[in-house]
């Protein structure tokens, strides 16, 4: 099972530099890191020697979250959501 990591925990940034395809952290011996931590490793997309690999990291997907004829609900109006319709209406 993939761990997914918490946004609102705590995280901290190891400064890494990558020489001969190896991580290697910037200030002498790497800490040590618990078994199964997972992260990421943030890095411009132009540093990736397959640009075809940079394309698909860079791609975002769109899911719609409401379905079709979803009704909003506020502290004073309702007010129906219609993909197709733009116009507010109360009910």
């Amino acid at each position: 099972m993939m761990h997914i990591p918490d946004a609102m925990e705590k995280t901290v940034k190891l400064p890494v530099v990558i020489e001969d395809g190896q991580v290697r952290y910037c200030y002498g011996k790497m800490p040590t890191l618990k078994d199964n931590t997972t992260g990421y490793l943030v890095v411009p997309a132009h540093a990736l020697a397959e640009s075809a690999i940079a394309e698909k990291l860079q791609q975002e997907i769109v899911v719609p979250l409401l379905l079709l004829a979803t009704w909003f609900f506020s502290g004073c109006v309702t007010v129906p959501y219609h993909r197709h319709c733009t116009q507010r209406a109360s009910r």
